[in-house]
């Protein structure tokens, strides 16, 4: 095995660079590199992969906001709190969800002709905050399309937990 390592190390890369073996090490004799090149090189190839990973996902999140965009009507409403049954609210033709695409992320919300005005947030992995009548939602997208939007949403800090369903349609 020795042998073979010392024959692979004694081919000649391109002119000028060649590999040679010295105390289990490869080292490119002719780039001399240093331990503090070799540190900023790496340190350089992981901020451009952070920037090209963090760039796929601005995509992601700005793709499902431009889905969600506009004015949705609302289908039905399954609320579950924790230890009950799944209470339905089915949508009257007064009821919408409006995605404003504005500096302030505004949603305006009518429901069982009660109106509120609150704030969204779309977040990578395909998940939304939604703010509005006084509490916040963590919400999974579970369908996104053209005519059809549905999330399941965690009310934050309600007592007992509270899971709303929501089916939204265009």
């Amino acid at each position: 095995m020795m042998i073979w390592i010392g024959l692979l190390c004694n081919i000649f890369v391109p002119k000028g660079y060649f590999l040679r073996y010295r105390e289990k090490k490869f080292l490119l004799k002719t780039l001399n590199i240093t331990p503090m090149k070799k540190q900023i090189t790496l340190v350089v190839a992981f901020l451009l992969i952070i920037a090209s990973v963090s760039s796929c996902k601005k995509e992601e999140a700005d793709s499902i906001k431009k889905n969600i965009v506009g004015r949705w009507k609302v289908a039905k409403i399954e609320t579950t709190i924790a230890g009950s049954a799944t209470v339905t609210y089915t949508g009257v033709a007064s009821d919408f969800f409006e995605f404003r695409n504005n500096e302030e992320n505004e949603v305006v919300i009518s429901l069982n002709s009660n109106s509120y005005i609150g704030t969204y947030v779309v977040v990578v992995g395909e998940r939304l905050n939604l703010t509005y009548n006084g509490k916040t939602r963590d919400a999974q997208v579970t369908s996104s399309s053209g005519s059809k939007l549905e999330f399941t949403a965690t009310v934050q800090g309600a007592t007992p937990q509270t899971t709303e369903k929501y089916y939204l349609i265009k």
